[in-house]
């Protein structure tokens, strides 16, 4: 497995960083979602509600994320990663998050090669709030940078 730092960069549109700030930021960690868009663009996000988790771990609601993904296919919108959260100031990728994503990557080798994995790491009493993101493919992890695109107000 190789570890690395290159020049890519994943796209949030800056409504969306609003809506994972609203949610993943103002909560207690280990809260998570999906990230939708097209090739290294987010355009969508869903808010994990069904999740379970405790505190050092997010286990996602795999039939509620499901039948999102399938509305989100029929609508022309990639999956494009799972986002969570860790305690403020943790920013690292754990080794079960790897292993989940390359789970999925297995599961859907035909739809992905790669998948993000931004952590999000929030003080969620106060206004700290801050993220960091992974491209993990079979054989990489590769930490990129998050780039927020101004996007028309109310329009996603």
């Amino acid at each position: 497995m190789v570890f690395g730092q290159k020049l890519f960069m994943l796209k949030i549109l800056s409504s969306v960083w609003e809506e994972i700030y609203k949610t993943l930021g103002t909560f207690p960690p280990e809260q998570g979602g999906i990230l939708g868009g097209t090739f290294d663009t987010v355009t969508k996000f869903y808010f994990d509600s069904d999740a379970k988790r405790d505190s050092a771990h997010y286990y996602p609601s795999a039939k509620q994320l499901n039948d999102v993904l399938k509305d989100w296919y029929q609508e022309g919108t990639q999956f494009l990663g799972i986002i969570h959260s860790h305690q403020f100031g943790d920013m690292r990728l754990s080794p079960r998050d790897i292993d989940v994503a390359r789970e999925i990557i297995g599961k859907n080798s035909s739809l992905c090669e790669h998948l993000f994995f931004p952590i999000i790491s929030s003080e969620f009493d106060s206004k700290a709030f801050s993220g960091t993101v992974y491209r993990i493919s079979p054989d990489r992890v590769d930490q990129e940078m998050i780039y927020i695109i101004k996007d028309k107000k109310g329009e996603k």
